[in-house]
């Protein structure tokens, strides 16, 4: 008997291995579609963004044009902003991997922020004019989300003003205010079903119900997954 079960144990743990395993891959091959098609996009962007001289890697403030103009109105651009919030860590990624600082890199940063509903230069304490300056008050953001969901949901403020609060810390906060929804703080959900309203998700608005988020949650696990790495990197 204790043979049998011994190889039931066995054969268990190499089933769970297995499909573990094969979901990990699934979520590689995902991430390289993913990072395909914002490698493609970014280059039919800069296809047109160099400088006078030809160099793709001019500061912004060189260049002949604002660094929005290549955004504005941009078919590839658009692309890219609607991959999601599945491309936030790969655009960061690239944003930290580079040495560069120019044309490319902003414009990934200006990704960053429209996927994220989030305007780091309308905070007074925060200010970027390179890629790189972004990526430093970006990961401040992602670090303090989780204090201020707190903060916020548990002040005096009505509803309302916790609401706009809320959004404006954009899609990253999604997981920790589903948080808060789940210790019986219902007020957060009109701030939920605009962050996701935003996110482009083909959902009907009326569904969001307390049922819908829940079945739903896991979707944005990879969120709480970028707050956290954020965290780790102080």
């Amino acid at each position: 008997m204790k043979k049998r079960y011994r190889l039931i144990t066995i054969i268990v743990a190499c089933s769970v291995s297995l499909i573990l395993t094969a979901f990990f891959l699934l979520v590689r091959q995902v991430d390289a579609s993913i990072e395909q098609i914002i490698d493609q996009k970014l280059d039919q962007i800069m296809a047109i963004g160099h400088d006078n001289n030809g160099s793709a890697s001019a500061l912004p403030t060189a260049l002949h044009s604002n660094p929005y103009d290549y955004t504005r109105n941009s078919v590839p651009f658009s692309h890219i902003l609607k991959l999601g919030h599945a491309a936030l860590p790969i655009l960061q990624d690239k944003l930290s991997a580079t040495k560069e600082n120019g044309l490319k890199q902003y414009i990934i940063a200006i990704a960053i922020e429209d996927i994220a509903q989030v305007k780091l230069k309308s905070a007074s304490s925060a200010s970027w004019d390179t890629g790189k300056e972004f990526l430093t008050e970006w990961r401040q953001h992602l670090q303090h989300i989780p204090q201020r969901v707190a903060v916020i949901v548990n002040s005096k403020a009505n509803k309302e003003q916790k609401a706009v609060q809320l959004i404006q810390l954009g899609l990253p906060a999604i997981p920790f205010i589903l948080d808060q929804l789940e210790l019986g703080h219902t007020e957060v959900l009109s701030a939920i079903q605009q962050l996701i309203s935003s996110n482009r998700l083909e959902t009907d608005h009326s569904t969001f119900s307390m049922e819908w988020l829940a079945a739903n949650q896991s979707d944005y696990e990879e969120l709480r997954q970028l707050v956290l790495r954020a965290a780790l990197e102080r």
